[in-house]
């Protein structure tokens, strides 16, 4: 995770969880997140959660790798062609997150389950009558050499499955982008539609559906939550909002790769497609703006230093990639209005990225590119003057 969040290095990262995926998938036969039959612990309890455990882990690595491949082919400003591999293996590791979720819903339902890994704990003092039952149990542990208890990424289901979903929408997107604009084709890819049995559909228009499906029942799915939720904490609260707001911002990415294709093909069909990709994307961003200056202090405009000092670093950082992909749509429009819209939120963009990675960060490069339209070589004077000024004049995003 610090190879990717902090150093931009997604290859070296999803390199690293292929190779941890490989060896769990070694151990299948041998359940290491639980105990065996006949311990002194053994309960099916203990199975359930061992199987549990087993099944979220496999899936967060999934996302973990899934979302690695994307955003390092992202990072490349350009459609290349030998991607393709790395599409498919984005597509296929993401679906199998998504079902790798549900199966755990399943389980849980199946065994009467009324929570996640939490409320099926067992607490060890209710077996611990006696020193006898201390003593085999430290004998037990020893003679297996329990691993330590896995650390999941997200708190809850709900949040993985949805988290799953994003990377899987992602994926799909780009991948469908790639074959409508023919930097790869369909014999070139190891993954198929997953209704490619529809002959008056093409291939791309196949995964574009497949993933505006997945993220718009994904967001559906998050409300409900929302709205079902009695839970104070502020954390879980968080996580929430980041995971729709990020959902929402997939959702108008997903519609600028399929505008980039019809603007080929079919000019009005492009730009229905960008106003839908700048709809969904202006939501995620006016939303976290927000959010963000909610308690920031009246009558003082928030600049760009306030924003990455006082906001949560990973929803700062989806502020400034959402913004980054607007850009983007404002360009791809051809609208004068719009293009010199694109450079105000490429420009915040880039301040944000600035402040919280390095120069020569591939995000940072990305947007530089972008930017000036190819050319990534660029300093920062007075960089951060000019988009707090903008951010004054429309300090909730009004006018983006």
């Amino acid at each position: 995770l610090r190879l990717s969040n902090i150093a931009g290095d997604w290859s070296a990262a999803s390199n690293l969880l292929t190779s941890c995926l490989e060896v769990d998938g070694d151990n299948d036969d041998d359940d290491s997140y639980s105990m065996k039959e006949g311990d002194a612990l053994s309960s099916s309890s203990y199975l359930q959660v061992g199987q549990l455990l087993k099944v979220h882990h496999d899936a967060e690595i999934n996302i973990c790798i899934c979302t690695f491949l994307i955003d390092r082919m992202y990072s490349n400003t350009y459609v290349h062609a030998n991607d393709s591999e790395d599409l498919s293996r984005a597509v296929m590791l993401g679906r199998e997150a998504v079902s790798r979720c549900f199966q755990s819903q399943q389980q849980i339902i199946n065994s009467g389950t009324t929570s996640t890994i939490d409320s099926a704990n067992i607490k060890e003092d209710e077996h611990m009558n006696d020193k006898d039952d201390h003593q085999a149990i430290a004998t037990s542990r020893r003679q297996q050499e329990v691993p330590p208890p896995v650390v999941l990424l997200y708190s809850s289901d709900s949040l993985r499955l949805a988290a799953a979903c994003l990377a899987l929408g992602k994926a799909l997107a780009l991948l469908a982008q790639h074959l409508g604009l023919h930097a790869t084709y369909i014999e070139d890819i190891e993954v198929r539609p997953i209704q490619d049995n529809d002959d008056e559909m093409s291939p791309e228009m196949q995964f574009f559906r497949e993933g505006e499906a997945i993220l718009e029942s994904s967001i559906t799915r998050l409300k409900e939550g929302e709205m079902m939720s009695n839970n104070d904490d502020s954390s879980t609260n968080l996580a929430l909002f980041e995971m729709k707001v990020a959902t929402y911002a997939a959702l108008g990415e997903l519609y600028y790769c399929s505008a980039s294709v019809e603007s080929y093909n079919n000019y009005e069909r492009m730009s229905q497609q960008t106003q839908v990709s700048i709809k969904y994307l202006t939501i995620s961003l006016r939303m976290v703006q927000e959010r963000l200056v909610a308690h920031h202090i009246v009558g003082k405009s928030p600049t760009v230093e306030w924003l990455c000092s006082n906001g949560p670093r990973s929803l700062i950082l989806l502020q400034a990639r959402t913004a980054k992909d607007l850009g983007k749509v404002y360009q791809l429009s051809g609208s004068l209005p719009l293009v010199q819209k694109g450079k105000d939120v490429l420009k915040f963009a880039l301040a944000i990225s600035v402040r919280l990675y390095f120069e020569s960060h591939p995000s940072v490069s990305n947007i530089r590119r972008l930017y000036r339209g190819g050319n990534s070589n660029n300093n920062n004077i007075g960089l951060e003057d000019e988009v707090n000024a903008w951010i004054n004049q429309n300090p909730l995003f009004e006018r983006v």
